[in-house]
């Protein structure tokens, strides 16, 4: 019995030494080059629309979906609606992006700013994650 899982340890631990092989799909392509792997996190809510009871309402009735919509949306918000939701006492935009959104840098960024500031920062953190080319 002891033999038999000596040996099951050993093949285990073969197993994980070796390299794995060169698929034969890439035979006879020419030169295959191997590029590093690059990480870029991208937000996931940017154009993709949040699940229908997740949506941002604003106060005259529009429904915000994704961080685009509410990038459009702040350019023609009336004051009176931006404030209505982002004032001294609370940030809807923040807690939506915070909660929804799931990105807590942004949400900390945008708060307290006027509506053409969170609009300018919504973009600014969209394009360091790559995720905004406009």
């Amino acid at each position: 019995m002891k033999k038999r899982k000596a040996k099951e340890a050993t093949v285990k631990a073969d197993n994980k030494s070796k390299a794995p092989k060169p698929s034969d799909s890439s035979a006879g392509r020419g030169l295959n080059i191997h590029r590093p792997r690059v990480f870029v996190k991208k937000v996931r809510y940017v154009v993709e629309a949040v699940p229908d009871p997740y949506s941002f309402y604003l106060h005259d009735g529009k429904t915000i979906k994704n961080l685009s919509d509410l990038i459009h949306a702040l350019d023609s918000m009336p004051d009176e609606i931006f404030y209505y939701h982002a004032n001294d006492q609370k940030n809807d935009f923040s807690n939506w992006i915070r909660d929804i959104i799931s990105e807590h840098e942004l949400a900390t960024s945008i708060s307290g700013r006027n509506r053409l500031d969170t609009k300018k920062e919504i973009i600014r953190f969209l394009r360091k994650r790559g995720a905004f080319k406009g």
